[in-house]
């Protein structure tokens, strides 16, 4: 999958209210650089009323689960592997099958995180996927390597994946296809939802890292597409059934911020941040909601150390 160039083959149907025209042809579209989403055949749907994207707001909601009541299955849980988080987490872990936002500021370790996370499923015996939107895969796991995070025989081994899906953001606005003209934006979100999807049934996948989001979904015009084009990648992502952490970028990285939409969308949100103690900054980690599971809320410090990510749960900032 590595240094792979790709083409993205696709049928697109445009839905105004509730009429649909069909383009009956499949136009091949090559991706930019060396890297890139598999061929598939992706359907799109746009819908133009107000009354039509509001249910269809509203069916994605409810097949996200993003209700109080927790997640289906409290007897399952997927421990995260890494040193001194899963003691946060009542020892077991997230609850299987878990949608879970990773927020970071720059150089908190949260890639570090998300590939130790696919490491140590591997030692479970879980494989793993991981998506990357920004990194060439050769390069990040150069890097992961270098932190103790090393991934190239599992890679060999097919038991985790690394999707390079960053040339889908040099897609222009606007793509035509035949004598259609789609979104390019709700077009790279599809064929990135149908190269994951192949991905984890390619290596049997349990566990999902999508690597970071934002570059994806800051590409919509408002928050309210925005919050729709995350909804249908969580969407996808249940129905993998994985285990998922979606990574983001954390503005703020005081205590005391305000929170962004995809906090209320997934099931868990933990957040790696820094703050200012004296003359030296602390690295801090929190869980700030795990549904279905007993947790820890208390801000920890962490280290990133040679052999990744070590939280010090014994220990509290204040």
């Amino acid at each position: 999958m590595l240094g792979e160039r790709w083409a993205v083959k696709c049928k697109v149907h445009i839905r105004r209210t509730s009429h649909a025209l069909a383009c009956p042809e499949a136009h091949s579209i090559d991706a930019p650089r060396g890297g890139g989403i598999p061929r598939q055949d992706v359907s799109l749907w746009f819908g133009e009323e107000r009354e039509a994207r509001e249910a269809m707001e509203s069916e994605r909601s409810r097949s996200v689960d993003v209700s109080k009541s927790g997640h289906p299955d409290r007897t399952s849980y997927v421990t995260m592997g890494i040193k001194g988080v899963d003691s946060l987490l009542d020892g077991k872990g997230v609850p299987k099958g878990s949608s879970v936002l990773l927020l970071g500021a720059p150089g908190s370790g949260k890639t570090i995180f998300s590939l130790q996370f696919l490491q140590s499923g591997v030692a479970a015996g879980e494989n793993g996927v991981y998506l990357s939107m920004d990194e060439d895969p050769e390069r990040l796991l150069a890097n992961a390597k270098q932190m103790g995070v090393d991934l190239a025989k599992p890679v060999k081994e097919g038991k985790i994946a690394i999707v390079d899906a960053s040339p889908i953001r040099l897609l222009p606005a606007k793509i035509k296809l035949g004598g259609a003209e789609v979104g390019g934006h709700e077009f790279a979100l599809s064929t990135m939802i149908s190269s994951l999807v192949d991905a984890v049934k390619k290596v049997g996948a349990t566990r999902l890292v999508i690597d970071p989001i934002s570059t994806l979904i800051v590409h919509f015009s408002d928050e309210y597409t925005r919050r729709i084009a995350f909804l249908d990648l969580i969407a996808a992502a249940n129905k993998t059934k994985c285990t998922t952490i979606f990574v983001d970028e954390l503005n703020d990285a005081q205590l005391q911020r305000p929170h962004v939409f995809e906090e209320f969308l997934t099931q868990g949100v933990i957040v790696m941040s820094k703050i200012l103690a004296g003359s030296t900054f602390t690295r801090v980690f929190s869980i700030e909601k795990m549904r279905g599971i007993a947790h820890d809320t208390q801000p920890h410090p962490y280290r990133i150390t040679e052999h990744g990510i070590e939280v010090f749960s014994s220990e509290q900032i204040f």
